[in-house]
Protein backbone atom coordinates (compact mmCIF):
# COMPACT_ATOMS: atom_id res chain seq x y z
CA UNK A 1 0.00 0.00 0.00
CA UNK A 2 1.28 3.52 -0.67
CA UNK A 3 3.13 5.14 2.22
CA UNK A 4 5.55 8.03 2.49
CA UNK A 5 8.96 7.23 1.11
CA UNK A 6 11.87 9.41 0.01
CA UNK A 7 10.96 10.98 -3.35
CA UNK A 8 12.50 8.82 -6.06
CA UNK A 9 12.16 11.44 -8.82
CA UNK A 10 15.05 13.31 -7.14
CA UNK A 11 17.31 10.32 -7.77
CA UNK A 12 17.20 10.86 -11.52
CA UNK A 13 19.52 12.98 -13.58
CA UNK A 14 19.49 16.70 -12.99
CA UNK A 15 17.68 17.37 -16.26
CA UNK A 16 14.60 15.41 -15.12
CA UNK A 17 13.53 18.36 -12.94
CA UNK A 18 13.22 22.00 -14.01
CA UNK A 19 15.31 23.83 -11.36
CA UNK A 20 13.40 27.12 -11.55
CA UNK A 21 10.13 25.21 -11.16
CA UNK A 22 11.57 23.26 -8.21
CA UNK A 23 12.59 26.57 -6.60
CA UNK A 24 9.09 28.02 -7.06
CA UNK A 25 7.56 24.83 -5.66
CA UNK A 26 9.72 25.08 -2.51
CA UNK A 27 9.31 28.82 -1.89
CA UNK A 28 6.26 28.42 0.42
CA UNK A 29 8.48 26.31 2.66
CA UNK A 30 11.44 28.74 2.71
CA UNK A 31 11.30 29.09 6.52
CA UNK A 32 11.73 25.34 6.99
CA UNK A 33 14.72 25.21 4.64
CA UNK A 34 16.28 28.28 6.29
CA UNK A 35 16.24 26.37 9.60
CA UNK A 36 18.12 23.61 7.80
CA UNK A 37 20.72 26.15 6.62
CA UNK A 38 19.53 26.31 3.02
CA UNK A 39 18.17 29.80 2.32
CA UNK A 40 15.90 29.98 -0.71
CA UNK A 41 14.17 32.97 -2.31
CA UNK A 42 12.55 33.99 -5.58
CA UNK A 43 15.96 35.16 -6.87
CA UNK A 44 17.75 31.90 -6.03
CA UNK A 45 19.39 30.27 -9.03
CA UNK A 46 19.88 26.59 -8.30
CA UNK A 47 22.94 24.81 -9.64
CA UNK A 48 23.88 21.12 -9.66
CA UNK A 49 25.48 21.15 -6.20
CA UNK A 50 22.52 22.99 -4.68
CA UNK A 51 20.17 20.49 -6.32
CA UNK A 52 22.04 17.63 -4.67
CA UNK A 53 21.82 19.39 -1.31
CA UNK A 54 18.09 19.99 -1.77
CA UNK A 55 17.54 16.37 -2.77
CA UNK A 56 19.30 15.26 0.42
CA UNK A 57 17.20 17.58 2.57
CA UNK A 58 13.97 16.43 0.93
CA UNK A 59 14.91 12.78 1.38
CA UNK A 60 15.60 13.31 5.09
CA UNK A 61 12.73 15.41 6.52
CA UNK A 62 12.93 16.43 10.17
CA UNK A 63 10.10 16.49 12.67
CA UNK A 64 9.50 20.15 11.85
CA UNK A 65 8.90 19.43 8.16
CA UNK A 66 5.56 21.01 7.09
CA UNK A 67 2.87 18.37 6.57
CA UNK A 68 1.89 20.02 3.26
CA UNK A 69 5.43 19.53 1.97
CA UNK A 70 5.36 15.84 2.90
CA UNK A 71 1.95 15.41 1.25
CA UNK A 72 3.07 17.26 -1.88
CA UNK A 73 6.19 15.09 -2.19
CA UNK A 74 4.08 11.95 -1.83
CA UNK A 75 1.63 12.87 -4.58
CA UNK A 76 4.28 14.23 -6.93
CA UNK A 77 6.45 11.15 -6.57
CA UNK A 78 3.49 8.80 -7.14
CA UNK A 79 2.69 10.34 -10.54
CA UNK A 80 6.21 11.35 -11.65
CA UNK A 81 6.35 8.60 -14.28
CA UNK A 82 4.94 7.94 -17.74
CA UNK A 83 1.71 6.27 -16.56
CA UNK A 84 1.21 8.90 -13.89
CA UNK A 85 1.64 11.69 -16.44
CA UNK A 86 -0.94 10.04 -18.69
CA UNK A 87 -3.46 9.83 -15.84
CA UNK A 88 -2.74 13.44 -14.90
CA UNK A 89 -3.36 14.64 -18.47
CA UNK A 90 -6.65 12.72 -18.42
CA UNK A 91 -7.57 14.42 -15.14
CA UNK A 92 -7.00 17.84 -16.76
CA UNK A 93 -9.27 16.83 -19.63
CA UNK A 94 -12.04 15.60 -17.30
CA UNK A 95 -11.89 18.80 -15.26
CA UNK A 96 -11.91 21.01 -18.37
CA UNK A 97 -8.67 22.71 -17.29
CA UNK A 98 -6.17 23.68 -20.01
CA UNK A 99 -2.83 21.90 -19.78
CA UNK A 100 0.28 24.01 -19.09
CA UNK A 101 1.65 25.35 -22.34
CA UNK A 102 5.29 24.49 -21.60
CA UNK A 103 6.65 22.27 -24.35
CA UNK A 104 9.30 20.45 -22.31
CA UNK A 105 7.61 19.36 -19.10
CA UNK A 106 8.79 16.08 -17.60
CA UNK A 107 6.32 14.01 -15.53
CA UNK A 108 7.85 15.45 -12.33
CA UNK A 109 7.56 18.99 -13.74
CA UNK A 110 3.89 18.54 -14.62
CA UNK A 111 3.17 17.04 -11.21
CA UNK A 112 4.88 19.95 -9.41
CA UNK A 113 3.14 22.57 -11.54
CA UNK A 114 -0.20 20.87 -10.94
CA UNK A 115 0.35 20.87 -7.18
CA UNK A 116 1.20 24.57 -7.27
CA UNK A 117 -1.87 25.55 -9.32
CA UNK A 118 -4.44 22.78 -8.87
CA UNK A 119 -3.49 20.62 -5.83
CA UNK A 120 -6.90 18.92 -5.66
CA UNK A 121 -6.52 17.85 -9.29
CA UNK A 122 -3.23 16.13 -8.46
CA UNK A 123 -4.79 14.47 -5.40
CA UNK A 124 -7.74 13.26 -7.46
CA UNK A 125 -5.52 11.88 -10.22
CA UNK A 126 -3.34 10.03 -7.74
CA UNK A 127 -6.25 8.61 -5.74
CA UNK A 128 -7.94 7.40 -8.93
CA UNK A 129 -4.66 5.76 -9.89
CA UNK A 130 -4.53 4.06 -6.49
CA UNK A 131 -8.15 2.90 -6.81
CA UNK A 132 -7.68 1.42 -10.28
CA UNK A 133 -4.20 -0.08 -9.75
CA UNK A 134 -5.23 -2.61 -7.10
CA UNK A 135 -5.59 -6.10 -8.55
CA UNK A 136 -6.63 -8.15 -5.52
CA UNK A 137 -10.01 -7.66 -3.86
CA UNK A 138 -12.42 -9.47 -1.62
CA UNK A 139 -15.87 -9.56 -3.23
CA UNK A 140 -19.17 -9.20 -1.37
CA UNK A 141 -22.60 -9.73 -2.94
CA UNK A 142 -25.52 -7.71 -1.57
CA UNK A 143 -28.30 -9.68 0.13
CA UNK A 144 -30.78 -8.95 -2.70
CA UNK A 145 -28.50 -10.65 -5.27
CA UNK A 146 -29.07 -7.86 -7.80
CA UNK A 147 -28.01 -4.24 -8.36
CA UNK A 148 -29.90 -1.81 -6.13
CA UNK A 149 -30.36 1.93 -6.72
CA UNK A 150 -28.64 4.39 -4.40
CA UNK A 151 -27.88 8.09 -4.13
CA UNK A 152 -24.34 9.40 -4.25
CA UNK A 153 -23.39 10.48 -0.72
CA UNK A 154 -23.22 14.22 -0.11
CA UNK A 155 -20.28 16.00 1.49
CA UNK A 156 -22.11 15.85 4.83
CA UNK A 157 -22.45 12.07 4.50
CA UNK A 158 -18.80 11.66 3.45
CA UNK A 159 -17.76 13.64 6.54
CA UNK A 160 -19.92 11.38 8.72
CA UNK A 161 -18.31 8.30 7.15
CA UNK A 162 -14.85 9.76 7.81
CA UNK A 163 -15.75 10.43 11.44
CA UNK A 164 -16.98 6.87 11.91
CA UNK A 165 -13.83 5.41 10.33
CA UNK A 166 -11.64 7.65 12.50
CA UNK A 167 -13.39 6.30 15.61
CA UNK A 168 -13.04 2.73 14.31
CA UNK A 169 -9.29 3.15 13.73
CA UNK A 170 -8.70 5.05 16.95
CA UNK A 171 -10.34 2.25 18.91
CA UNK A 172 -7.87 -0.15 17.27
CA UNK A 173 -4.87 2.02 18.27
CA UNK A 174 -4.25 3.17 14.71
CA UNK A 175 -4.90 6.85 15.31
CA UNK A 176 -7.66 9.11 14.04
CA UNK A 177 -7.55 11.53 11.16
CA UNK A 178 -8.93 9.07 8.62
CA UNK A 179 -9.59 10.65 5.22
CA UNK A 180 -12.10 9.37 2.65
CA UNK A 181 -12.18 10.36 -1.02
CA UNK A 182 -14.94 9.34 -3.41
CA UNK A 183 -14.65 9.07 -7.18
CA UNK A 184 -17.57 8.24 -9.48
CA UNK A 185 -15.88 6.43 -12.35
CA UNK A 186 -18.50 5.15 -14.80
CA UNK A 187 -19.86 1.81 -13.58
CA UNK A 188 -17.74 1.97 -10.42
CA UNK A 189 -18.03 4.20 -7.36
CA UNK A 190 -14.54 4.19 -5.85
CA UNK A 191 -13.63 5.14 -2.29
CA UNK A 192 -9.99 5.61 -1.31
CA UNK A 193 -9.41 5.55 2.45
CA UNK A 194 -6.29 6.94 4.04
CA UNK A 195 -5.80 5.68 7.57
CA UNK A 196 -3.06 5.19 10.11
CA UNK A 197 -0.95 2.07 10.46
CA UNK A 198 0.53 0.80 13.71
CA UNK A 199 3.19 3.02 15.26
CA UNK A 200 6.74 2.31 14.15
CA UNK A 201 9.87 3.29 16.06
CA UNK A 202 13.09 3.63 14.12
CA UNK A 203 16.52 5.18 14.09
CA UNK A 204 17.51 7.91 11.68
CA UNK A 205 20.55 10.09 11.05
CA UNK A 206 20.38 13.87 11.10
CA UNK A 207 23.69 15.54 10.39
CA UNK A 208 26.25 13.75 12.54
CA UNK A 209 23.81 12.54 15.16
CA UNK A 210 21.66 9.46 15.49
CA UNK A 211 18.13 9.94 16.76
CA UNK A 212 15.11 7.78 17.36
CA UNK A 213 11.78 8.70 15.89
CA UNK A 214 8.29 7.33 16.42
CA UNK A 215 6.03 7.60 13.40
CA UNK A 216 2.63 6.37 12.35
CA UNK A 217 2.81 5.50 8.62
CA UNK A 218 -0.22 6.13 6.44
CA UNK A 219 -1.93 3.21 4.72
CA UNK A 220 -4.49 3.20 1.91
CA UNK A 221 -7.53 0.97 1.39
CA UNK A 222 -9.72 0.82 -1.71
CA UNK A 223 -13.46 0.14 -1.69
CA UNK A 224 -15.31 -0.22 -5.00
CA UNK A 225 -19.09 -0.26 -5.37
CA UNK A 226 -19.76 -2.18 -8.59
CA UNK A 227 -23.02 -0.60 -9.78
CA UNK A 228 -23.90 -3.14 -12.49
CA UNK A 229 -22.91 -6.21 -10.47
CA UNK A 230 -24.44 -5.07 -7.18
CA UNK A 231 -21.22 -6.01 -5.40
CA UNK A 232 -18.70 -4.47 -3.06
CA UNK A 233 -15.00 -5.06 -3.80
CA UNK A 234 -12.62 -4.28 -0.93
CA UNK A 235 -8.82 -4.08 -0.85
CA UNK A 236 -7.65 -3.83 2.77
CA UNK A 237 -5.19 -5.52 5.11
CA UNK A 238 -7.33 -6.95 7.89
CA UNK A 239 -10.60 -8.88 8.07
CA UNK A 240 -11.91 -6.39 10.64
CA UNK A 241 -11.43 -3.62 8.07
CA UNK A 242 -13.30 -5.60 5.40
CA UNK A 243 -16.24 -6.09 7.74
CA UNK A 244 -16.30 -2.44 8.75
CA UNK A 245 -16.29 -1.29 5.11
CA UNK A 246 -19.19 -3.66 4.34
CA UNK A 247 -21.17 -2.21 7.25
CA UNK A 248 -20.19 1.38 6.43
CA UNK A 249 -21.17 1.28 2.74
CA UNK A 250 -24.31 -0.73 3.52
CA UNK A 251 -25.52 1.80 6.08
CA UNK A 252 -24.60 5.08 4.38
CA UNK A 253 -25.43 4.18 0.78
CA UNK A 254 -28.23 1.61 1.16
CA UNK A 255 -29.62 2.28 4.66
CA UNK A 256 -28.84 -1.26 5.84
CA UNK A 257 -25.68 -2.09 7.78
CA UNK A 258 -26.10 -5.78 6.87
CA UNK A 259 -26.62 -5.06 3.15
CA UNK A 260 -23.33 -6.80 2.24
CA UNK A 261 -23.04 -10.12 4.12
CA UNK A 262 -19.45 -11.24 4.58
CA UNK A 263 -20.10 -14.87 3.68
CA UNK A 264 -18.20 -16.76 0.98
CA UNK A 265 -18.68 -15.79 -2.66
CA UNK A 266 -16.31 -18.10 -4.56
CA UNK A 267 -16.75 -21.87 -4.57
CA UNK A 268 -14.05 -23.92 -6.30
CA UNK A 269 -15.77 -27.30 -5.95
CA UNK A 270 -16.91 -27.16 -9.65
CA UNK A 271 -13.29 -28.07 -10.49
CA UNK A 272 -13.94 -31.40 -8.78
CA UNK A 273 -17.33 -31.77 -10.44
CA UNK A 274 -16.42 -30.84 -14.00
CA UNK A 275 -12.86 -32.05 -14.25
CA UNK A 276 -11.27 -30.94 -17.51
CA UNK A 277 -14.56 -29.40 -18.62
CA UNK A 278 -13.84 -26.52 -16.23
CA UNK A 279 -11.52 -25.20 -18.96
CA UNK A 280 -14.41 -24.66 -21.36
CA UNK A 281 -14.78 -20.99 -22.41
CA UNK A 282 -18.52 -21.59 -21.88
CA UNK A 283 -19.51 -19.72 -25.06
CA UNK A 284 -18.59 -16.41 -23.41
CA UNK A 285 -18.10 -14.07 -26.36
CA UNK A 286 -14.60 -12.62 -26.04
CA UNK A 287 -12.93 -15.56 -24.24
CA UNK A 288 -10.82 -17.61 -26.66
CA UNK A 289 -9.53 -20.25 -24.23
CA UNK A 290 -9.12 -21.06 -20.55
CA UNK A 291 -6.52 -23.22 -18.88
CA UNK A 292 -6.02 -24.21 -15.25
CA UNK A 293 -2.39 -23.73 -14.16
CA UNK A 294 -2.55 -24.23 -10.39
CA UNK A 295 -4.76 -25.96 -7.83
CA UNK A 296 -4.35 -26.14 -4.05
CA UNK A 297 -6.28 -28.85 -2.19
CA UNK A 298 -6.79 -28.93 1.59
CA UNK A 299 -7.26 -32.16 3.52
CA UNK A 300 -9.39 -31.19 6.52
CA UNK A 301 -8.60 -32.62 9.96
CA UNK A 302 -7.16 -31.79 13.35
CA UNK A 303 -4.09 -30.68 11.39
CA UNK A 304 -5.00 -29.43 7.93
CA UNK A 305 -2.77 -30.58 5.09
CA UNK A 306 -2.47 -28.82 1.74
CA UNK A 307 -1.25 -30.12 -1.60
CA UNK A 308 -0.60 -27.91 -4.63
CA UNK A 309 -0.45 -28.94 -8.28
CA UNK A 310 1.29 -26.34 -10.42
CA UNK A 311 2.15 -26.31 -14.12
CA UNK A 312 0.91 -25.29 -17.55
CA UNK A 313 -2.34 -27.16 -18.22
CA UNK A 314 -2.80 -28.98 -14.91
CA UNK A 315 -5.07 -31.64 -16.39
CA UNK A 316 -2.55 -32.47 -19.11
CA UNK A 317 0.18 -32.80 -16.47
CA UNK A 318 -2.00 -34.97 -14.25
CA UNK A 319 -2.76 -37.29 -17.13
CA UNK A 320 0.93 -37.59 -18.02
CA UNK A 321 1.87 -38.51 -14.45
CA UNK A 322 -1.19 -40.71 -13.89
CA UNK A 323 -2.43 -38.49 -11.09
CA UNK A 324 -5.84 -37.07 -10.27
CA UNK A 325 -7.44 -34.48 -8.03
CA UNK A 326 -8.68 -35.81 -4.71
CA UNK A 327 -12.39 -36.05 -3.94
CA UNK A 328 -13.29 -35.04 -0.41
CA UNK A 329 -10.71 -32.27 -0.24
CA UNK A 330 -11.52 -28.56 -0.26
CA UNK A 331 -9.98 -26.65 -3.15
CA UNK A 332 -8.77 -23.42 -1.59
CA UNK A 333 -7.00 -21.80 -4.54
CA UNK A 334 -7.01 -22.06 -8.32
CA UNK A 335 -5.15 -20.07 -10.96
CA UNK A 336 -6.64 -19.77 -14.43
CA UNK A 337 -5.06 -18.37 -17.60
CA UNK A 338 -7.51 -16.57 -19.93
CA UNK A 339 -6.76 -15.89 -23.59
CA UNK A 340 -9.05 -13.01 -24.54
CA UNK A 341 -9.94 -11.81 -28.01
CA UNK A 342 -9.56 -8.08 -27.50
CA UNK A 343 -7.18 -7.92 -24.53
CA UNK A 344 -3.79 -9.29 -23.46
CA UNK A 345 -3.70 -12.58 -21.59
CA UNK A 346 -5.02 -12.39 -18.00
CA UNK A 347 -4.18 -14.58 -15.02
CA UNK A 348 -6.97 -14.85 -12.44
CA UNK A 349 -6.15 -16.35 -9.04
CA UNK A 350 -9.29 -17.34 -7.16
CA UNK A 351 -9.35 -18.23 -3.47
CA UNK A 352 -12.32 -20.04 -1.94
CA UNK A 353 -14.09 -17.37 0.07
CA UNK A 354 -14.04 -13.83 -1.26
CA UNK A 355 -10.62 -13.18 -2.77
CA UNK A 356 -9.70 -12.90 -6.43
CA UNK A 357 -6.69 -11.21 -7.99
CA UNK A 358 -6.00 -10.39 -11.63
CA UNK A 359 -2.66 -9.99 -13.36
CA UNK A 360 -4.19 -6.97 -15.12
CA UNK A 361 -7.52 -5.17 -14.89
CA UNK A 362 -8.85 -6.00 -18.36
CA UNK A 363 -11.60 -8.37 -19.44
CA UNK A 364 -12.87 -8.63 -15.87
CA UNK A 365 -16.53 -8.64 -16.96
CA UNK A 366 -15.86 -11.61 -19.26
CA UNK A 367 -14.18 -13.57 -16.47
CA UNK A 368 -17.06 -12.74 -14.11
CA UNK A 369 -19.52 -14.17 -16.66
CA UNK A 370 -17.35 -17.28 -17.04
CA UNK A 371 -17.30 -17.82 -13.27
CA UNK A 372 -21.07 -17.43 -13.08
CA UNK A 373 -21.58 -19.97 -15.86
CA UNK A 374 -19.44 -22.63 -14.18
CA UNK A 375 -20.84 -22.01 -10.68
CA UNK A 376 -17.52 -20.78 -9.27
CA UNK A 377 -19.11 -17.49 -8.35
CA UNK A 378 -22.07 -17.94 -6.02
CA UNK A 379 -24.46 -15.46 -4.45
CA UNK A 380 -22.39 -15.28 -1.29
CA UNK A 381 -25.58 -15.57 0.75
CA UNK A 382 -26.41 -18.29 3.28
CA UNK A 383 -27.30 -21.53 1.51
CA UNK A 384 -30.61 -23.32 2.14
CA UNK A 385 -29.58 -26.31 4.32
CA UNK A 386 -32.04 -28.52 2.43
CA UNK A 387 -30.14 -27.90 -0.82
CA UNK A 388 -27.15 -30.22 -1.33
CA UNK A 389 -23.83 -28.44 -1.78
CA UNK A 390 -21.75 -29.03 -4.93
CA UNK A 391 -19.22 -30.90 -2.81
CA UNK A 392 -21.94 -33.12 -1.32
CA UNK A 393 -23.18 -33.90 -4.82
CA UNK A 394 -19.66 -34.78 -5.92
CA UNK A 395 -19.10 -37.05 -2.93
CA UNK A 396 -22.36 -38.88 -3.59
CA UNK A 397 -21.46 -39.44 -7.25
CA UNK A 398 -20.14 -43.03 -7.63
CA UNK A 399 -18.12 -42.09 -10.72
CA UNK A 400 -14.61 -41.27 -9.43
CA UNK A 401 -13.52 -40.29 -12.92
CA UNK A 402 -14.98 -36.83 -12.39
CA UNK A 403 -11.65 -35.64 -10.98
CA UNK A 404 -9.31 -37.34 -13.42
CA UNK A 405 -7.47 -35.56 -16.13
CA UNK A 406 -9.43 -37.34 -18.84
CA UNK A 407 -13.09 -36.79 -19.66
CA UNK A 408 -13.36 -39.97 -21.72
CA UNK A 409 -14.98 -41.95 -18.94
CA UNK A 410 -17.45 -39.28 -17.90
CA UNK A 411 -21.04 -39.68 -18.99
CA UNK A 412 -23.29 -36.71 -19.70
Amino acid sequence: MPAYKPPSFLNHALGSVDLSLLRDFLLPFAEYFAKRKFPISASTELDEEQFKTLARLLRTPTRSAPSELIEAQFHIDEVANDRGMESLILAYSKAGIPLPTDDELTPADLAMRTWMNHPNLLRRSNYERIATSQRSFRHYMNRHEKPMPFQLPTTVVINAMEKRLSTFNRDRHRGGGTALWMHDVGDVLAFVVRRGENLKRGEYIEGEKSRYQVQRPAGYDTVLVQKLLGELHVHASLISEHREYCRLIGEYLFGDEDFFPTSELFDLSPIHELGEDIESPAFIDGIESVQLDEVTEMFMGSQNLTKTFRGRRIFVQLREHQQQLTLGTRITKAKFRFALRDYPEVMATIHSGNIISYSRQVGVELIEAWMNHHGIKTTGLPRDPSTPTPLANALSDPKPASTTASVAGRAG
